[in-house]
This record gives C-alpha cells, sequence and structure tokens, in this order.
C-alpha cells in the first residue's frame, strides 16, 4: 500500500510547478521576437508544453483548494492560503494578521513565531484530511 501524500509535499511540488511555468512563460516572450523556422518550432513546442502546464497547474490549485477549505480553523485556512495560493512571504503574512495590534512593531518577531505555529497546525490538518480521502 502507499503511504499517503504529505500536503506540505504536494504544497511544494505545486510551487515548483508554478515556478516551471514561469520560466516557460518567459522563453515563450524571448522565442516571440524572432520569425525564423527554427524560432517559430520552438515557440510552437513552448506554447503546447505551457498549455499543458496551466491546465495541470489549475487542475492542481484546485484540488489543493479544496483540501485547504476543509482545515476548520480560520486562521490556519489564511496562512496556507496567503503562503502557498497567494506566494506571500511570512513577513507579509505575519504582518497582514497582526500588523494592526498596537504592539506590533516591538513583538514582531512573537507574531512571526506565532505564525510558524499556525502554518504548522495548519499542515498536520490537511495531512489529516488528506488520509481520510485516500
Amino acid at each position: 500500500m502507499a503511504k499517503p501524500q504529505k500536503f506540505k509535499e504536494r504544497l511544494t511540488r505545486y510551487t515548483f510547478l508554478l515556478e516551471e511555468i514561469r520560466i516557460e512563460e518567459c522563453r515563450k516572450n524571448a522565442l516571440s521576437s524572432g520569425g525564423d523556422l527554427l524560432r517559430r518550432r520552438a515557440l510552437a513546442g513552448v506554447c503546447d508544453e505551457l498549455k499543458l502546464l496551466l491546465d495541470k497547474e489549475s487542475e492542481e490549485y484546485e484540488a489543493l483548494i479544496e483540501i485547504i477549505n476543509q482545515v476548520p480553523h480560520v486562521a490556519e485556512r489564511q496562512v496556507l492560503m496567503a503562503r502557498y495560493m497567494d506566494g506571500r512571504t511570512w513577513p507579509e503574512i505575519a504582518a497582514a494578521v497582526y500588523g494592526n495590534r498596537a504592539d506590533y512593531e516591538e513583538r514582531q518577531q512573537s507574531y512571526m513565531r506565532s505564525i510558524y505555529r499556525i502554518h504548522g497546525n495548519a499542515l498536520l490538518a490537511a495531512n489529516k484530511i488528506m488520509a481520510r480521502c485516500n
């Protein structure tokens, strides 16, 4: 029996997929500026690959959102969404969650640790959700 896939591993693969799409889009833009046969062939190949990657990304995005939406705690869902689906940095996430608090500046590191803790709990919850679905 196959080991259940961990949610963090799945999120990591998703971010790699996003990076591959970004690189293919750069290749497409670079190849679009020429008109010789070799460039046109390469451009056609890149466009075909980009379509496949975008279809795969769309499918995985929907599957990840479905899992994230089942995480029971709002803060955990929001941290997962901000980090992986919106591509936000840890400091941006901490500022979004705690930035309106009067003591945010002096307790910024404490709030950052809290974000990491919320993130860890969110991953545990998502792993349980994935295990139930398998």
